[in-house]
């Protein structure tokens, strides 16, 4: 790093903390503290920690963007997952195919439309995801019921449909509320694929807001 005018940003250091791995990260904090000791730069006696907001590398939150990125999501797990989520694919294709035509029309003609017209979309979106959840949980309890076996690869699939399923049960009554009151909900979902996420405020010059999870720094 003396050797170069680059600087590492935060999706740099991320990368690098999972290559490293837990144990990796946790034993060049050990290196970093004993050092700072044995520098006179830290007290040992003393333990200082604050929390500090790592930005999570997702897409802008747009309801309809999450709704989207549920329809497909789901349709490209349940092909993995054995007969009676590939059933429920067959049978819910054309909500898949019209939730595609939404968001295209949305992406295309929002800016050309009025509120009203925009939330017209949202909710028919919505009434779509309302449809493919209620349709996933049924697959997913006949599926449990059946008592396949799951090798590796499907094992993921079925837990990120679990996982999917989850997020989306509680978003969805956001976006309702939403399109209903106008406001956001308390606790907002911002990530189908990472729920913990939420927004901080930040104020910063061109980007006010942050998606962010908290953790702890310090020694």
């Amino acid at each position: 790093m003396t050797e170069t005018d680059w600087t590492p940003d935060f999706n740099t250091i991320s990368d690098f903390e999972q290559l490293m791995g837990e144990e990796g990260v946790k034993l060049i904090n050990e290196h970093v503290v004993k050092w700072a000791v044995e520098e006179k730069l830290a007290d040992p006696t003393v333990v200082v920690a604050d929390t500090t907001a790592q930005e999570a590398v997702i897409p802008y939150p747009n309801e309809m963007n999450m709704m989207a990125t549920f329809v497909s999501a789901v349709a490209a797990a349940s092909k993995n997952v054995g007969a009676a989520l590939q059933g429920f694919v067959k049978r819910a294709g054309s909500l898949f195919q019209t939730a595609k035509k939404k968001l295209r029309e949305f992406r295309l003609f929002a800016k050309d439309k009025t509120k009203a017209a925009r939330m017209k979309l949202t909710s028919a979106m919505a009434n779509i995801v309302e449809q493919v959840q209620d349709g996933l949980e049924v697959a997913l309890d006949e599926a449990s019921r059946q008592g396949m076996r799951l090798t590796k690869h499907r094992k993921r699939a079925w837990a990120k449909l679990r996982k999917l399923q989850a997020t989306m049960g509680t978003l969805l009554p956001q976006i309702r509320y939403w399109i209903k009151t106008g406001w956001v909900a308390a606790n907002k979902v911002v990530s189908l694929h990472i729920p913990e996420v939420y927004s901080i405020v930040r104020g910063k010059v061109g980007k006010k807001v942050e998606w962010s999870s908290l953790g702890c720094s310090g020694a």
